[in-house]
């Protein structure tokens, strides 16, 4: 659905306004990319935008994935070993919003 849309909109583009888009703003899925690859042909490069708020989910992620996994290990993880200052999982959490 939203291969779709886009290319209705990127077509539409063109055709109405005489202008192309040269940036997309996507979560990560690259289908939509590749496919507007192809609406303006090989000779126009698309660049692809990552949203903020995904990447940044997608690193708190990784981040208490890799914790749980030294932790599990028996590895103190960030921070000195008398315990003045460690990760926890509420210093993950933080999520901040990103508003336009």
């Amino acid at each position: 659905m939203e291969v779709k849309a886009a290319e209705i909109l990127w077509t539409r583009s063109v055709e109405n306004c005489g202008m192309r888009y040269m940036n997309v703003l996507s979560v990560g899925d690259s289908k939509t990319h590749q496919h507007l690859l192809d609406v303006y042909g090989d000779n126009m490069k698309i660049s692809k935008e990552e949203c903020l708020n995904n990447v940044a989910n997608r690193f708190g992620t990784g981040l208490r994935n890799k914790v749980k996994e030294c932790r599990s290990k028996g590895v103190i993880v960030g921070g000195r070993k008398d315990g003045v200052f460690r990760l926890h999982f509420s210093f993950f959490s933080l999520k901040s919003t990103f508003t336009t």
